[in-house]
């Protein structure tokens, strides 16, 4: 049986996401309060693919190679945006031989993003007067294998021109939209606050929320204490 699952996401000084690496299960949920990087987890993945703003990267970062405008040399390597997601897969079908990274029935691939200040633009560095230039000096690779791949050099740099709909999950309009072998990120609205089944706006639970689910969250109990148990956690 043909199966591709993101088994883990790794985010390098994406907005307020310093460094940080996620390993997800089948079914996985995002938790958390506001302005911790749930939304930025999922935005990387159209970020990435499409091309970085100036926003989107780490202030610290940003700060750092400002400092170091006039002497861009001593900008190291580690000073850069990663984006990293990692499939498991079994049984590959046809159209998603592009994440066949190594001739097996199963397997683990590694899709890996990276911006950085090539030495190339080194003299570039040293003239810009706006902090929004520094996006259009970093150069964009983006490198597929196996994780022995990866752990041993052995990784693949992909053409400048490939498009990434065969190699990363982007956000579709609607599934309608999706070509053979594209893979589909699909998110679910999040909402601001539980309590006992409704939030802190009904108009936004009415228009997140079918009907069914609406009746499900207000008429039983255990439903209710589960949502006001994650509530407690979130808050807490």
């Amino acid at each position: 049986m043909e199966k591709v699952e993101v088994s883990e996401i790794s985010i390098k000084n994406f907005r307020s996401i310093k460094d940080s690496t996620i390993s997800l299960k089948h079914d996985t949920i995002f938790l958390g309060k506001n302005n911790i990087g749930k939304t930025s987890l999922l935005d990387a993945f159209q970020s990435f693919a499409y091309g970085l703003k100036t926003s989107d990267i780490n202030l610290e970062l940003l700060i750092n190679i400002m400092n170091k405008r006039d002497e861009p040399d001593k900008i190291s390597p580690n000073e850069c945006l990663e984006f990293s997601v990692t499939y498991t897969w079994e049984n590959l079908g046809a159209d998603y031989w592009s994440l066949l990274s190594e001739i097996s029935e199963s397997g683990k691939t590694k899709l890996l993003i990276r911006y950085t200040l090539p030495e190339d633009n080194y003299s570039k560095m040293k003239n810009i007067k706006d902090i929004n230039e520094i996006i259009g000096l970093l150069k964009k690779e983006t490198w597929i294998g196996s994780v022995n791949d990866f752990k041993e050099g052995r990784q693949t740099l992909l053409p400048k021109d490939t498009k990434l709909n065969k190699f990363l999950p982007l956000p579709k309009a609607s599934i309608n939209h999706l070509k053979p072998g594209e893979l589909l990120l699909c998110s679910i609205m999040a909402f601001r606050y539980v309590d006992s089944g409704k939030t802190n706006s009904e108009n936004v639970t009415a228009s997140q929320f079918s009907t069914q689910v609406s009746n499900l969250l207000s008429d039983n109990d255990e439903v209710k204490k589960v949502f006001s148990d994650v509530q407690d956690n979130v808050v807490d």
